[in-house]
């Protein structure tokens, strides 16, 4: 593993992190798809040393939705890279200092506990200023979590990240998570758990905005769409 990484400055990028719910049908991984897609062409006019256009993506469950993109293992054989860790991808540099990686968007895919303390170590070590996808997170956080499981909730920002956090369920989501200055967003899809009530809301911070748009959301017919009807909430 290389040295851990300095901070880069971003300009006036405004790094965020999104809570995504939605059960399963409801289009979310090709929501992101897009969301990712957009991320990278947006610097296009915002170009500047040290930024780079990536997107990192945990592909949790090999989602149909990304399977069109390459693994990080896939890139490492495209650059000619033999790796015994391909996550070390993160932390290789050229000549002149920069990335080997330099764009695009990569997933990873793994499921065992170790593998999945790893990539959020590495991320949290040598990924800056990108995007990341932590698909089907709340399978593996835990209510009390270690400090791998927090790094990049917590330092985010410093790290030039911007992140989604994917669930399933609106109750899974873990308190240390809604209750604090984690999240900027909240994207609702419907979720397919049991009818809530409006006290299960309370343990979130904007409470009433997302109850009424839990009712809409939950109101709302099913479409032809691959996205399905969805709301964004500012927390």
């Amino acid at each position: 593993m290389g040295k851990r990484a300095n901070r880069k400055k971003t300009g006036a990028r405004d790094y965020q992190s999104y809570l995504l719910i939605g059960g399963k049908g409801q289009g979310k991984s090709t929501l992101l798809i897009d969301l990712v897609e957009e991320y990278l062409k947006s610097f296009q006019n915002s170009y500047c040393k040290g930024i780079y256009p990536r997107a990192f993506i945990h592909d949790m469950s090999s989602s149909r939705a990304f399977r069109h993109l390459p693994t990080v293992e896939q890139a490492c054989q495209q650059l000619g890279l033999d790796l015994e860790d391909p996550l070390e991808l993160l932390t290789l540099k050229d000549s002149s200092g920069n990335p080997v990686w330099k764009k695009g968007a990569l997933r990873y895919v793994c499921r065992k506990s170790r593998e999945i303390q790893h990539m959020h170590e590495m991320l949290a070590a040598h990924f800056r200023n990108g995007m990341v996808v932590f698909d089907e997170w709340t399978t593996y956080v835990r209510a009390n979590p270690p400090d791998w499981q927090i790094d990049i909730v917590n330092n985010h920002r410093n790290y030039g990240l911007e992140v989604f956090y994917v669930c399933h369920q609106i109750m899974r989501v873990p308190l240390f998570f809604i209750r604090g200055d984690m999240i900027a967003k909240i994207i609702l899809f419907k979720t397919g758990e049991r009818e809530l009530e409006y006290r299960q809301f309370r343990r979130y911070s904007c409470a009433e905005q997302l109850w009424e748009a839990y009712q809409r959301v939950l109101k709302a017919p099913a479409t032809d769409n691959w996205v399905q009807y969805h709301e964004i909430i500012d927390v």
